[in-house]
């Protein structure tokens, strides 16, 4: 892993060496093993390492034969080794042993279609002095980011806002629609940023500078479901997984992995135990709250594979957290689980440099409930208007509180699905639960933020995936699969483990999205997937002959953190004076007395307000840090 950085002068003015390493001081956390600048002429590139494959051998900037192709490069190519291979062939020499030299030949051999060949994590940029001509590229799902400025005079790259920051005279303005979409889905979603002007190339994209003007081209996109699949392809994705498994195990530097003790990890880590000739490392960690801590199972699934565990419980300090999130992220993340991964991967840096993760299961594999929520409601859509009325109202009044279901109270499931109900009535989408809705919303917005909305229309990047689901005339699933592969993955999933990780620069590795497996488990019908109510049924059945029982059973935990406690007691007079406070220009945006009532009524126990106030408090923080500051 890595961070890259760049600037190109569009009137062919010299770029200087001090601007990419002022660029470079602000990303020495993605690379705290040494840096590399290169410049010629109008185009500057820079990257911060972090050593994995051929430690010494692989500094960046790398270029070709003739020095007039040059790349920098983050992330991880791991089909490199057959590429060089079919390329040494066709006459490409090579100098080092690094996994980065092959884009450039590739790009010799295959022009800008080079990326179609590449299996891995990746962002990188491409000077062709020749042609004079960059090229930005992002690996097909989003695992690695990277954000853009086209200025009249500049293109200006980076891994992360902060280094364009850097720059003298770049303007730190917000984007308002850019906080709409925040108060929506917790995250800001692709191609907007927080910022006026900054935008993120967007997962499976290329950006393509030539003769004065920038183009966006899309080469990926996952494939749609196919009816005629085989129903029961278990042997087929269990040998994809083990090869995405053995090919993540290339490394140069100590290697281990994650483990909650959930089925996602597990099977990781059983697939790694089978691969490995020495017990793998894994880590995990908890919270004093015995309600966040998973450490237990962990432990467990850990002496049944017979792994070396880390294990460590943290005792939280949030208003310093919340600093470092803000200071990582550089735009609002309301995601808390953000927390839990800041301290794993701060653990387990501690003991190696390369850590597989099971992320990407859920949204390849149908293991949201939220899934089961959306099949409910198409079944409950069938029963005529006059029967369906007040039914649920009347099945919730049936059951007890004490009733659990999936591990937690049934009259709250039944509650959360009223509510998913009301609002795939009203819109005809079902993703997550919004921070805010429409008309919570029309609660929380002032005036002048109602206007400043106003004079910056855009089209919301998430509904635009829903119109394009809905174009192939998918069923409610499917599209909703899709969408969160294109829209929750990357935005909030992967985003979070590349930053968290980043932070400690540990490099992270996740199997269930290599490019292979996920080919091949999007043409699956989603009936393969979620059978009846149980989540994850393919994912289950391949499990079965590598771990116990009582793991492929076990529901599935959040990776949360006790953030609705912290709001009540070392969060609260801070939240109060954060939120309250008009200073700043923060007060132009939500009304204080909405505020107010979400603080007495989550201090009063009358309602959990954690996620909305968590979010508003994320974003009063980066308001004061990157706007108001």
């Amino acid at each position: 892993m890595c961070g890259i950085l760049g600037i190109l002068d569009r009137k062919g003015d010299p770029v200087g060496a001090n601007e990419l390493e002022a660029m470079g001081d602000r990303l020495k956390h993605r690379g705290p093993d040494g840096a590399g600048y290169h410049t010629d002429g109008p185009i500057g590139l820079g990257q911060t390492r972090l050593a994995v494959i051929d430690v010494q051998g692989g500094r960046q900037p790398i270029f070709n034969e003739d020095r007039t192709v040059t790349v920098v490069f983050n992330g991880e190519i791991y089909n490199f080794q057959g590429l060089r291979r079919d390329l040494e062939r066709e006459g490409h020499r090579f100098g080092t042993r690094t996994d980065t030299e092959v884009i450039v030949h590739l790009y010799e051999s295959r022009g800008i279609h080079l990326v179609r060949a590449l299996r891995g994590m990746f962002a990188f940029a491409l000077w062709d002095a020749r042609l004079r001509r960059l090229l930005l590229a992002r690996d097909h799902l989003g695992k690695k980011p990277l954000y853009y400025m086209l200025l009249p005079d500049r293109l200006v790259f980076a891994s992360e806002p902060k280094a364009i920051f850097a720059l003298k005279g770049i303007e730190r303005r917000l984007r308002p629609s850019a906080i709409d979409a925040y108060l929506s889905y917790q995250h800001i979603p692709d191609p907007m940023t927080a910022f006026q002007k900054v935008r993120k190339l967007p997962p499976g994209s290329l950006a393509v500078y030539a003769g004065g003007g920038l183009e966006i081209q899309r080469y990926w996109s996952p494939p749609l479901p196919d009816p005629n699949a085989p129903a029961t392809p278990v042997e087929e994705t269990e040998t994809l997984f083990r090869e995405a498994v053995a090919r993540r195990l290339v490394s140069d530097v100590p290697l281990g992995a994650f483990l909650s003790g959930g089925l996602d990890s597990s099977l990781v880590v059983a697939q790694m135990a089978r691969l490995l000739d020495r017990p793998v490392q894994t880590f995990s960690i908890g919270f004093e709250d015995p309600s966040f801590d998973e450490s237990r199972a962990a432990q467990r699934v850990a002496a049944a594979l017979g792994t070396d565990h880390h294990a460590r419980r943290v005792s939280c300090r949030p208003e310093e957290m919340l600093e470092k999130l803000v200071y990582h992220f550089d735009e609002p993340f309301a995601d808390s689980s953000a927390i839990a991964t800041f301290y794993l991967c701060q653990m387990a840096r501690e003991q190696v440099t390369v850590a597989l993760s099971g992320d990407g299961a859920d949204e390849l594999f149908a293991g949201y409930r939220r899934y089961v929520a959306r099949r409910l409601i198409d079944y409950y859509e069938q029963i005529p208007e006059g029967l369906r009325r007040g039914l649920i109202e009347r099945i919730d009044r049936w059951f007890p509180e004490s009733t659990a279901y999936y591990g937690s109270n049934l009259r709250k499931k039944l509650r959360l699905f009223l509510e998913a109900d009301r609002r795939y009535r009203s819109d005809g989408i079902l993703l997550w639960s919004p921070l805010f809705t429409p008309e919570e919303k029309a609660l929380l917005y002032r005036p002048e933020f109602e206007k400043l909305l106003a004079e910056d229309p855009v089209d919301d990047p998430v509904l635009e995936v829903v119109r394009e689901a809905r174009s192939h005339g998918l069923d409610s699933i499917s599209e909703m699969l899709r969408v969160d592969l294109q829209t929750y993955l990357p935005g909030d999933i992967l985003t979070k483990i590349d930053r968290m990780s980043m932070a400690h620069g540990l490099e992270v590795r996740g199997p269930f999205l290599d490019l292979a497996l996920v080919e091949r488990v999007s043409r699956l019908p989603w009936r393969v997937k979620l059978q009846g109510l149980t989540t994850k049924a393919l994912l289950r059945k391949q499990a079965k002959d590598v771990l116990p029982d009582w793991v492929i059973g076990r529901s599935k935990q959040g990776f949360a953190v006790p953030v609705a406690s912290w709001l009540k007691g070392p969060l609260k007079e801070v939240g109060r004076r954060a939120l309250l406070s008009r200073e700043g220009g923060f007060g132009a945006l939500f009304r204080v007395d909405y505020l107010e009532r979400l603080l007495k009524e989550h201090e009063s126990g009358w309602r959990d307000h954690s996620l909305k106030l968590w979010g508003l408090l994320v974003l009063r923080r980066w308001h004061q840090e990157y706007i108001g500051g």
